[in-house]
């Protein structure tokens, strides 16, 4: 029973990030830009007050979430050589609040592997 539980909770996390209504448009491309897919993906922007060591800071923080099966189903490498999944240093492109489009790296990989979603916080190009 619990695995059927754990396959819809699957299939509704990936529902939510992609197409529950909240989702964006995202480009990802590899390091060298040879590939390049379209995704739909949860998309994440705001001034972070604090650092990791509670200090004030005022930075931006920003990151993406996508499905590991979009990636999969549209043979993007998003994989290490050890397997593990590893977007780092590919590129993203996206629109912000304001429409405009904005050119990001991906600085850090952080999968899930019970929902399958990988979340992926963002640097400037």
């Amino acid at each position: 029973m619990i695995g059927k539980l754990l396959q819809q909770a699957r299939i509704d996390a990936r529902k939510m990030a992609t197409a529950g209504g909240f989702e964006d448009d995202i480009i990802l491309k590899t390091k060298d830009g040879s590939i390049e897919l379209a995704v739909k993906g949860l998309t994440t922007s705001h001034t972070q007050q604090y650092d990791t060591e509670g200090n004030p800071v005022n930075s931006k923080s920003e990151h993406i979430t996508v499905s590991e099966l979009d990636l999969i189903e549209g043979e993007f490498p998003y994989k290490s050589t050890k397997g593990s999944p590893n977007l780092n240093g590919c590129k993203v492109v996206k629109k912000d609040n304001t429409g405009e489009t904005k050119n990001h790296v991906i600085k850090e990989t952080m999968p899930n592997k019970t929902t399958g979603l990988i979340v992926c916080i963002l640097g400037d190009a």
